[in-house]
């Protein structure tokens, strides 16, 4: 019995990312699913034993920016009412999909605090979540392209450098953070 649990669990995340994956295709985002994959496995780096409620979190952690028209660029990256927005508009999209899929209702509401807190934190698990999206951004930073830094400028870009290094929550996650924080500021002074 366990292991058909098990497997049926794999074939929900799998779900999870064949519902995200096409939801960004669709979008003007199609890149995120590569920052996506790239969050899930950092959480499996910060706790192998993740399990399948953490990994769908994480994998769906932005999936109301494949949902939205707006430019999430244009506003200040710290921008307090976009974040909840975006947070909670996530959390509803992927606790639907996940309900309509028939998934564990305990799990769902888990995958939902998640999502709506994972730029913020403030539990174990999300701070997880936050804590593993800030990897996933630090470690190829999209911002660092000659055409964001001109559009943006410096600053801002120094701004979300920070943002993103300053709220991770755990020292080991901080430290692996920190060699792509370094080189991130770095790219950014010679550009």
């Amino acid at each position: 019995m366990l292991k058909f649990s098990s497997k049926l669990s794999l074939f929900m995340l799998e779900k999870v990312k064949q519902f995200v994956d096409e939801s960004f295709r669709k979008s003007s985002h199609p890149n995120t699913p590569d920052h996506l994959g790239r969050t899930l496995d950092w959480l499996l780096k910060l706790k192998p034993n993740a399990d399948e409620a953490m990994q769908i979190s994480a994998y769906a952690h932005d999936i109301a920016r494949a949902f939205s028209s707006a430019d999430f660029e244009a506003k200040p990256f710290d921008d307090r009412e976009y974040l909840d927005i975006h947070q909670k508009t996530g959390a509803e999209i992927i606790s639907k999909f996940l309900a309509e899929n028939d998934y564990n209702e305990e799990n769902i509401k888990r995958v939902h605090n998640m999502v709506v807190r994972h730029e913020d934190g403030g539990d174990t698990e999300s701070n997880l979540i936050k804590d593993s999206d800030s990897l996933s951004y630090l470690e190829k930073p999209a911002h660092l392209k000659p055409y964001f830094i001109e559009d943006l400028g410096k600053d801002k870009v120094r701004y979300k450098l920070d943002y993103m290094y300053n709220r991770i929550s755990s020292e080991k996650a901080k430290k692996l953070a920190k060699p792509y924080y370094d080189e991130a500021l770095e790219i950014l002074a010679q550009s």
